[in-house]
């Protein structure tokens, strides 16, 4: 376009100019000769402009030509970017499909992809190992054919709630059915997938098979359903027996008091004292299935039937600090013929010449230790006693430093503190545990 303006401008100036020149040699008048030099001066004023205008238009042309060219390279030069920029990414998103279909393919435990509608998309071949089931013979099913129905219902409550967003995931332990016809336990793991838009695309599932420590979990509880019942038969048959000896010992006494054998009396008195205390402590160690016990609670209930052969119009008080210490059924054995042989002897000798008598037992513990103070307000213990010259002692008192030095493996000793005051400290096994 611009090419046809410029030679119709020069044809136009070539008619002008021969114009001119007819009027110069043909005319008289001054006037033309006048009009023929304006005309004249116009046209070379046009070729002049059109030269401008002609080298004007090759700059541009070049410039353009220029730019083009420029704008052309980066075109290709950034087109050629792209391409490889989608290339890597495309080879990227190959790469990492191939990295998640080999972990999803290879992982130990089960995993599927499962519908929203629980139909089965993708499931790996340890599902597979787990269930009995070939990858064909699952994606032909879905999740509720092959649950337990004791579980499924869970399964939809949850699933539905992964749908509403009142959770992002949740565990389950349920039965698969085995394609043997057996079931297999598992730890069923369930998240819900979203694209970018948030939508909802599939369930994730993860199932780890824990069929193995269910069924030691079975073994075990009817081991211990077995245990239980055992015990409970030893603990009344070890009752029973306690209690049939304290009754023969009763009789044997019996006769005894028949024959005014005040010595033998006593030695069968002291050994049925001691029986009751076992049985007293067996009975409590049976109630709670021989757990460890409270020692406040085992002075006690121990003293308690201690004081009853106190002497007919005689009475002995006793008070126990209240403390939430507690002893193994091994050590509750030992302390109790050590409580009862302390206050059997305080009955003996604190209520000598009087009406009534009082027996405190202080408990406390610190630096893993036990510490337990027996008193009472009698007259207290012989010197050669406190001194440790247990030659002369009766026999409970043998009993006693025996049981604890060697069964506790504690420390035991005497004082006079306005009466009789035994000081026992032993090991609390518990706090070492």
């Amino acid at each position: 376009m611009i090419k046809h303006n410029e030679i119709f401008y020069i044809i136009l100036s070539s008619i002008v100019l021969i114009i001119c020149v007819l009027i110069f040699y043909l005319a008289t008048d001054p006037t033309f000769y006048m009009i023929a030099s304006l005309l004249l001066g116009l046209n070379i004023l046009l070729i002049f402009h059109l030269y401008l205008f002609r080298n004007k238009l090759q700059k541009f042309e070049i410039t353009s030509k220029q730019a083009l060219l420029t704008m052309k390279e980066d075109l290709e030069e950034a087109c050629i970017k792209k391409t490889e920029d989608l290339e890597e990414s495309y080879q990227r998103s190959i790469q990492r499909e191939r990295q998640l279909q080999d972990a999803f393919e290879s992982a130990i435990q089960g995993m599927a992809l499962i519908s929203l509608e629980g139909s089965f998309i993708s499931v790996n071949s340890s599902l597979c190992d787990i269930i009995g089931y070939n990858e064909k013979d699952l994606l032909r099913t879905d999740l509720q054919c092959i649950t337990h129905p004791d579980e499924y219902e869970k399964d939809r409550e949850n699933m539905q709630k992964l749908l509403t967003g009142e959770i992002t995931s949740y565990k389950l332990e349920k039965r698969l059915y085995h394609v043997e016809g057996l079931t297999a336990w598992v730890l069923q793991n369930m998240k819900l997938a979203r694209n970018q838009d948030s939508i909802p695309i599939h369930f994730v599932v993860h199932f780890i098979d824990i069929t193995e420590r269910k069924q030691a979990e079975n073994q075990l509880k009817k081991y211990t359903e077995t245990l239980t019942v055992l015990l409970r038969e030893v603990n009344h048959r070890v009752k029973n027996n306690l209690a049939a000896l304290i009754s023969m010992l009763h009789m044997e006494q019996n006769k005894a008091l028949a024959n005014h054998n005040e010595e033998y009396v006593n030695f069968l008195n002291d050994l049925i004292s001691r029986i009751q205390s076992l049985s007293t402590v067996h009975s409590m160690l049976s109630a709670q299935n021989w757990q460890p016990l409270e020692i406040s609670k085992l002075c006690s209930l121990v003293m308690q039937a201690a004081i009853q052969g106190t002497p007919l119009g005689k009475k002995v008080n006793i008070q126990v600090s209240p403390v939430n210490i507690k002893v193994n059924s091994n050590q509750a054995h030992h302390l109790t013929l050590v409580i009862n042989e302390l206050t059997t002897n305080s009955i003996k000798h604190a209520i000598h010449n009087r009406l009534q008598a009082m027996i405190n037992v202080d408990i406390s513990t610190g630096e893993g230790f036990i510490n337990l103070k027996f008193k009472d307000d009698g007259p207290g213990f012989p010197q050669s006693l406190i001194d440790g010259d247990f030659s002369h002692a009766n026999i409970g008192f043998e009993l006693i430093r025996g049981i604890v030095r060697q069964s506790l493996d504690g420390e035991f000793r005497l004082e006079n503190n306005n009466g009789a005051t035994a000081i026992i400290r032993f090991q609390n096994e518990l706090e070492e545990k």
